[in-house]
């Protein structure tokens, strides 16, 4: 089979009349974007969190004997998980006596719920009025 003036070999640009590298670059604007709202949100926190843009191009024959083929092109794109965290609980019972894990009013922090304090970390809420 020899080359002909209308046909050029398949690149990237040319999928789907250039729609798929379109929305690839729509993806990777909308990654950015979504990376970078991730770190103003979880600040320090978010100290290596990674997004990922995958593009999958499958070719499969699929009729040999007319020398056809298909392209599959699929676009994949991944954001981090917001950050773990780990905060301390005390076992006690409730006035039930069933077990259960205690913390301040305010909510677990990472110091033990025994240690008094006067608001929450962010300041919004007065914890232990005294």
């Amino acid at each position: 089979m020899g080359t002909n003036q209308r046909f050029t070999p398949l690149e990237l640009g040319l999928i789907d009349e250039g729609r798929f590298l379109a929305a690839a670059n729509v993806a990777l604007s909308r990654l950015q974007r979504e990376l970078l709202a991730f770190k103003d949100e979880h600040k320090e926190r978010a100290k290596g969190a990674k997004a990922q843009l995958t593009l999958k191009v499958r070719l499969a024959c699929e009729r040999p004997e007319d020398d056809l083929f298909t392209v599959r092109a699929a676009i994949v794109a991944s954001t981090p998980d917001a950050p773990a965290s780990s905060t301390v609980a005390m076992a006690s019972e409730t006035d039930a006596g069933e077990p259960a894990l205690f913390v301040r009013r305010s909510g677990s922090t990472a110091d033990t719920p025994r240690q008094a304090v006067m608001c929450t970390e962010d300041g919004r809420e007065v914890v232990d009025e005294r």
